[in-house]
């Protein structure tokens, strides 16, 4: 039942970003905190739902692995590593009209748009468990290749970028590493880019 809980709570994360995940590439013990992604496929239009101008024309991550300590997610951290990320990508013009387009329409729906009140309880729960894991979160992310490719009149002309670690921890106001997190009112992360 555990696993189906996290399965689902990382699908509902997951789904803009990630092709649908099928039992061969999960592997998860959830009752010792431990959840294994492989062979993952990036959507798309991950990134052009944020507004980068870039279409994903083929994405994948190798591996991601999620240690969480289910007893103590409030005060103890939760270790994402992710691997082999290849990401070849696409400029996309559109993007950026649609941007200048967006705060105006959403502006539209925020008038017209009535949410239940239930479902309003259960978003500020799943909100409340995802905020104490991203104040404790440690990430370890390596092996990342990314190439933009640029049409031009004639040919494409390709661009790589290679990232050999990232890594993002909690710090305090100093910027020194602190191990675990007691409710403070302000999260700092540091995020540091490795050897590129």
């Amino acid at each position: 039942m555990l696993e189906r809980i996290v399965s689902k709570l990382l699908m509902r994360y997951l789904k803009d970003y990630i092709e649908k995940i099928n039992s061969s590439q999960m592997e998860m013990a959830a009752w010792q905190g431990y959840v294994k992604l492989q062979n993952l496929s990036l959507q798309e239009e991950a990134l052009i739902q944020h507004m980068i101008p870039f279409r994903i024309i083929k994405g994948t991550i190798g591996l991601i692995e999620l240690k969480f300590p289910w007893k103590h997610l409030d005060t103890q951290p939760c270790e994402i590593a992710v691997s082999d990320i290849y990401i070849v990508l696409k400029f996309e013009k559109e993007v950026l009209i649609k941007k200048d387009l967006q705060p105006k329409q959403s502006a539209i729906k925020g008038k017209t748009k009535n949410q239940d009140l239930s479902s309003e309880d259960e978003a500020n729960t799943w909100q409340s468990i995802m905020d104490s894991i991203f104040d404790n979160a440690r990430a370890h992310i390596q092996n990342i290749h990314i190439r933009f490719e640029v049409p031009t009149e004639f040919n494409t002309v390709g661009i790589g970028l290679i990232i050999p670690i990232i890594t993002l921890r909690t710090v305090d106001q100093d910027k020194n590493i602190i191990e675990e997190s007691h409710g403070e009112l302000v999260t700092r992360k540091r995020l540091l880019v490795e050897k590129i």
